[in-house]
Order: structure tokens, then C-alpha cells, then sequence
């Protein structure tokens, strides 16, 4: 597998927040030997620097979810107390950003670490620590990152959706004139839609078209046309209403 993920069509214009990324602390591996991978995406100006093969899987989620504006790798450091009344220091993996500009503090893990003792009970506290701040937390691990075949699913609509996206009543416009019905086919959607110059992965990401993401995405995947955007064809953090 190459070490760049880059959902992109070369020649084509990033759609993306002005900005450079401003990290807490340098992305290491597990080596130290520096920036193990990288992601580019669309929500920002510059690629994601990730730690891990984890870490960048779980780039194309904040891509896909349409409530997330935008997300920064290792975004700030924070100090709090453990149980034993130590002050420690915590860098989170991510920092997402919702429309309504609320944040949310995400941490990366594989399951076999986070069962550690030690693991465990410092993401207790940590917890503990942001539910006090009122600060949304949460922990994903590879059974939400690679679930099957979403992830599979989410990765060919970043890649073949375009660069620079149509705005969603662009899409609605063309549905409508398509005269496409509430539920169609994904082949018989790219036939409507590209006599428009549109395709429906790009509608699927500006949720305008949605369907089921535990069903392998092939040319008669049912999908349906949502008459506003679907910010809940997938969930990440039901709890936070994302």
C-alpha cells in the first residue's frame, strides 16, 4: 500500500479552509524515525499528518461526515490530574469541528492497547477529565475505522467523487431535470447524472444522495434522494450528534 492516500484526479483544485495546520507536538512514529504517513483530503489546505496506518483511516470518516467542517492532527495539549493527583499532559490525535462550530477531542486506538490496565485508566481519567470541561471526547478504534464494507465504500466515494465538489442544489437541480425517482440505482444515477457533467459520488458527500454503507456499493446498490442533506447516513459519535 503506497504511504500517501490522495483521493484526488490530478489537474484538479483543492476544495479546502485557508490556513496552514498548527500541531501541538511533531508527529512521530512508533520508531521516532518522524511522519510515518500522510492523507490529503478536501476540508483542508494542507495534508494530515498521522502516526499510523490507524490514524489515517480514520481521515476518510471526517471527510465523508457532512457535519465536520474541518479537523487538525494533534491539535492542543492539555493538562490534568490523574487519579493519584499527578499532573500529566495529553495530546489528542484529533480535533474535529462542526458546523455550529462546536469541537470535539478524538483519540485513535487499537482495541488490544486500550484493554492495557494502564491504558485504560488514564482514558478513565481523561474522560472524567473532559466531561467536567463539558468537552465532547471520544475514542474510535479499528472496529469503527475498518468496519466493513463502509470503509471500503467511504474510500471509492472519496476517490472517484470530484476534487472541487458542486454545490448540493448544483446536484438537486440536476436530479430534478433527470427526473430521477426517490429511489434509483447507482448506474442508472451516473447514466442521469453525467449528461449534467455530474456524478453521485460527489452528491453522496454533499448529501444529496445517500445509501445503506453496510452494503457493498456496486451498479444495482439501491440509493435514495434525499430532499435536504442527509447528515446521518453514518455516525461516528451518536451521542454528539455526529
Amino acid at each position: 500500500m503506497p504511504t500517501n492516500h490522495h483521493p484526488t484526479r490530478s489537474g484538479s483544485i483543492s476544495l479546502s479552509l485557508p490556513g496552514q495546520s498548527h500541531r501541538a507536538r511533531n508527529v512521530i512514529s512508533s520508531s521516532g524515525a518522524g511522519v510515518r504517513v500522510k492523507f490529503a483530503g478536501r476540508k483542508r489546505s494542507c495534508p494530515t499528518h498521522c502516526e499510523g496506518p490507524l490514524e489515517r483511516d480514520a481521515c476518510p470518516l471526517f471527510e465523508a461526515c457532512l457535519r465536520i467542517v474541518t479537523y487538525q492532527e494533534q491539535p492542543r495539549t492539555i493538562h490534568y490530574l490523574d487519579c493519584d493527583g499527578v499532573q500529566r499532559h495529553y495530546t489528542p490525535d484529533f480535533e474535529i469541528t462542526l458546523e455550529d462550530g462546536s469541537t470535539i477531542l478524538v483519540e485513535v486506538k487499537h482495541t488490544a492497547e486500550l484493554r492495557r490496565p494502564d491504558v485504560k485508566k488514564k482514558f478513565e481519567t481523561l474522560s472524567a477529565h473532559f466531561a467536567h470541561q463539558g468537552q465532547p471526547f471520544v475514542i474510535l478504534d479499528e472496529r469503527q475505522i475498518r468496519r466493513e464494507p463502509r470503509r471500503t465504500n467511504l474510500r471509492r466515494i472519496l476517490w472517484q467523487a470530484p476534487r472541487v465538489l458542486p454545490t448540493a442544489a448544483r446536484y438537486r437541480h440536476a436530479i430534478r431535470l433527470a427526473a430521477l425517482p426517490s429511489m434509483t440505482t447507482l448506474a442508472d444515477a451516473k447514466r442521469a447524472l453525467a449528461k449534467h457533467h455530474l456524478d453521485p459520488f460527489g452528491a453522496m458527500l454533499r448529501g444529496v444522495i445517500h445509501f445503506d454503507l453496510d452494503t457493498p456499493l456496486q451498479p444495482s446498490t439501491p440509493l435514495f434522494i434525499c430532499q435536504e442533506s442527509d447528515h446521518a447516513w453514518f455516525q461516528l459519535a451518536p451521542r454528539f450528534g455526529v
